[in-house]
């Protein structure tokens, strides 16, 4: 099936700030046809870590190949950052189910 290429910008203007805006920006993916979305950054300025949260989780949930374009270096540092942060959060959770007597103070 073909790709489609949304502008973020279209959607968002400059920012993209809330949770509840990514998961309507997704259902509305959702609903394409095409099993190939790409993702156009350009003109994007900021997100938000709660939006970059929203928007990884989404994405990892997703049957669509998702591929994002003209990222910005805050944007990319932002969604490294959270996905980063999730990662070592699992593998600290990881840790303690081996060995239930570790614990942080």
């Amino acid at each position: 099936m073909k790709s489609i290429k949304i502008s973020l910008f279209d959607r968002f203007s400059r920012n993209i700030l809330t949770r509840s805006r990514m998961q309507e920006f997704f259902s509305e993916i959702e609903s394409k046809k095409s099993d190939k979305v790409i993702l156009d950054f350009k003109n994007i300025k900021f997100i938000s870590r709660s939006c970059a949260d929203e928007y990884l989780k989404l994405k990892r949930n997703t049957s669509k190949t998702i591929e994002e374009i003209n990222l910005t270096k805050n944007i990319s540092k932002m969604l490294s950052a959270v996905r980063d942060a999730k990662n070592s959060f699992f593998k600290i959770a990881s840790l303690e189910s081996k060995n239930p007597t570790l614990c942080y103070n």
